[in-house]
């Protein structure tokens, strides 16, 4: 049982993180796309920023970029979780397959 509920928390941990991977691939695709993430309002204006160099942006484009990067922030860790048991299972399939190979 203890066993199962853990294949299943890895499982579940491993779909969240190829989410927070697929979610920072697109968080960068927005910067490229709009010239920036954003960086702030200024006399009713919106700013991206990218490497110091600001273009202003629709109010919509400003927030969806501001939220975005946000939710970057919040699922990071989960991509690091993921590329670690990612790591952690290969390691243990590359240990099995020599096991086996030596007939242990």
């Amino acid at each position: 049982m203890k066993d199962e509920v853990s294949e299943r928390l890895r499982k579940c941990l491993m779909k969240v993180g190829a989410l927070a991977l697929f979610n920072a691939i697109c968080f960068l695709y927005g910067v490229a796309l709009i010239g920036g993430s954003a960086s702030h309002i200024e006399n009713g204006r919106y700013y991206v920023n990218e490497h110091g160099r600001f273009t202003e942006v629709r109010p919509s484009t400003y927030y969806i970029s501001k939220y975005h990067r946000w939710s970057v922030a919040i699922t990071f860790p989960f991509g690091i979780i993921y590329f670690y048991l990612l790591n952690k299972q290969r390691a243990m399939d590359r240990q099995n397959k020599t096991c086996q190979a030596y007939g242990s």
